[in-house]
């Protein structure tokens, strides 16, 4: 009997298929495909300026060979606060040898198909940044202060050190370890309740600052406000001064940069994460099933926010992704389940990107990157 051509041809596609979906390619997890680097780093931060372009930060395996300590009675260069006054004092911290220590920032132009090191003045560990284009960058590092680069991290500058303040034994110390920029010129930094509560502004790309609110240690007075006492989140947006904080289950709201500060909601929870605005007039309260669309001055029941997660984030209106145990998830609206997009029980997601509405970038445990690209 002769056999048809065709019919052959279709068994060996299906066959192809069937085969495909039984043993789906080893790099790829859940529609996430593994674009980790060769190198052994706990990474910390991303910041993806576009679906190719990028930066991968962490920790390194650097330790501290001395601490040098000059006292508040004089001008440190790159410290903004002292107090001579109250003995105000400024760290240095001298690394040991530093030959063998790894790179802790890697650049990407490839979408992660290759990562390059890139030298830097400082080696213990970043725990933010924030690039603007793939030349301007802003980076805040474990106990070294806040850098900035202007020309893809060739070459950096310090823009602010190591603050202390020591009076009868009490310290606040390395204060800054996050970073929010809203273009090239105008942004922030700060730090939680473990690093002094404290955030500053700049309008002029960190040649200057201004302390927008300092939480002292008790028994101890200064110059600067103390506008929040547990300083949770901070919610900005490209080209707008209108911001958003989470400090004691308080939602505060800014239009004018940090400069005035109006309280739109108290919050029921204490948990910041379940708090975020998507842009400066949209904003979801989880716990509460809450939204608003004007900014805070009025919120409406929304029963499509029924899931709970960190790092959340909306796309197209229509499908949010979120943390939720190490793993990402996906939630429609409109369905009642969230999607397991990752199982990376022994790469535990840390933090999610999204340059666009079609790619999005994940970092885990170790030197683990994951790059989505929607099918």
């Amino acid at each position: 009997m002769k056999k048809n051509p065709i019919l052959i041809l279709m068994c060996i596609i299906c066959t192809f298929v069937m085969f495909t979906c039984e043993n789906p390619p080893s790099d790829i997890k859940y529609d996430w495909k593994d674009v980790s680097l060769e190198a052994v780093i706990s990474l910390e931060a991303i910041s993806m300026i576009s679906a190719d372009v990028g930066y991968v930060g962490g920790r390194s395996n650097a330790s501290i060979m001395k601490v040098s300590t000059q006292l508040g009675n004089g001008n440190f260069g790159d410290t903004l606060i002292y107090q001579p006054e109250n003995g105000w004092f400024y760290q240095e911290y001298e690394l040991e040898d530093t030959s063998n220590i790894k790179p802790i920032l890697y650049n990407t132009n490839d979408g992660g198909n290759s990562w390059k090191p890139i030298t830097t003045p400082f080696k213990l560990g970043i725990t933010d940044m924030q690039f603007i284009t793939k030349d301007v960058g802003y980076v805040v590092t474990e106990k070294e202060g806040v850098y900035k680069t202007s020309d893809g991290g060739q070459t950096w500058t310090k823009l602010l050190g190591n603050i202390m303040h020591y009076y009868y034994g009490l310290t606040s110390t390395n204060p800054f370890h996050a970073v929010s920029f809203i273009d090239e010129k105008k942004g922030f930094v700060y730090g939680d309740e473990s690093t002094g509560n404290v955030l500053f502004s700049t309008s002029d790309g960190g040649k200057s600052w201004n302390c927008i609110s300092y939480n002292y240690p008790s028994g101890i007075t200064g110059k600067y406000l103390t506008l929040f006492t547990d300083l949770e989140k901070l919610m900005f947006f490209s080209s707008s001064d209108t911001g958003y904080v989470v400090d004691n289950s308080v939602l505060f709201k800014t239009s004018d940069m940090g400069k005035n500060w109006d309280i739109i909601h108290n919050l029921e929870s204490e948990n910041a994460s379940k708090v975020f605005f998507i842009n400066p007039s949209t904003g979801y309260i989880i716990d509460l099933h809450l939204v608003t669309k004007d900014g805070g001055k009025t919120w409406s029941s929304n029963n499509d926010i029924d899931f709970y997660g960190d790092n959340i984030i909306l796309l197209e209106e229509k499908e949010f992704f979120y943390l939720s145990n190490g793993s990402i998830l996906k939630k429609n609206i409109g369905h009642s389940e969230s999607q397991l997009m990752t199982l990376e029980k022994d790469n535990f997601i840390k933090k999610l990107v999204f340059p666009s509405n079609n790619v999005g970038y994940a970092i885990g445990k170790e030197s683990t990157i994951l790059k989505y690209e929607r099918k």
